[in-house]
């Protein structure tokens, strides 16, 4: 009678077995049984229960995730914070500027599959840096005549026009404020959030100007003017 059984982590099965006499002498005359003959079983049993179970578990969740990635691709869903530019700036050069701001401009641009090519170059759009600001302004102060409450403002103002000057967005700007505490006891750590406070102020400006130029030439408003948007967070 064929029989399996599981060795080395691989199930096995008696392929053949044979008695020497017959069976009902063998114990009385202490009959010798041959060498049992085995071979691997075939590869659909290589797993136990459990472990083709799991196998399939992990082969439906990974069907899963891939048909659910499908899915918000043709819904054409986008990441929060992510930029989708518009056809006109697929190449674009950046006018007006300068430092870590045109630096993080041209980054940005980057990620979002635009060309960047240097000012010179003809037949591009081009988006004009108009002017880029930054305040602090003390909200309160504390016993001894110290700050202990700063808000940070920054602006910048752009347009777009086309490759041959065409007015595209007209100027428009984009603004917020940020509210931070200031440690008087700790003025070295106080100047290390406030540096990184004005460089995620920086960052969130430039994307949200790219999705309101994006906005902007999407709903056909070439000619009208965007009101400025502001953005008020407080940093604790």
């Amino acid at each position: 009678m064929a029989s399996s059984e599981w060795r080395g982590g691989l199930k096995w099965r008696v392929a053949s077995s044979e008695w020497r006499g017959d069976r009902a002498s063998l114990f009385a005359s202490g009959g010798e049984r041959n060498e049992t003959i085995w071979e691997r079983a075939e590869p659909s049993h290589s797993l136990p229960l459990w472990g083709r179970a799991r196998e399939g578990v992990f082969n439906a969740k990974l069907i899963l995730i891939l048909c659910f990635t499908l899915a918000l691709s043709a819904c054409g869903f986008q990441l929060r914070g992510a930029v989708v530019l518009p056809e006109a700036m697929e190449v674009t050069t950046i006018q007006g500027g300068g430092g870590e701001l045109r630096y993080e401009i041209r980054d940005a641009l980057l990620a979002a599959g635009a060309q960047v090519v240097p000012g010179a170059s003809p037949a591009v759009s081009r988006l004009i840096i108009l002017g880029e600001d930054s305040e602090r302004r003390v909200l309160s102060v504390g016993s001894g005549g110290m700050a202990r409450e700063y808000e940070l403002y920054y602006q910048i103002r752009y347009s777009l026009r086309g490759p041959d000057g065409t007015v595209l967005v007209p100027e428009q700007s984009v603004s917020m404020t940020r509210d931070y505490e200031h440690d008087p006891d700790n003025v070295l750590s106080s100047e290390q959030e406030e540096s990184a406070v004005r460089d995620e102020m920086r960052q969130l400006a430039i994307r949200q100007m790219l999705r309101r130029v994006q906005a902007t030439l999407d709903a056909g408003e070439q000619s009208a003017e965007v009101p400025a948007s502001e953005d008020r967070q407080t940093i604790r």
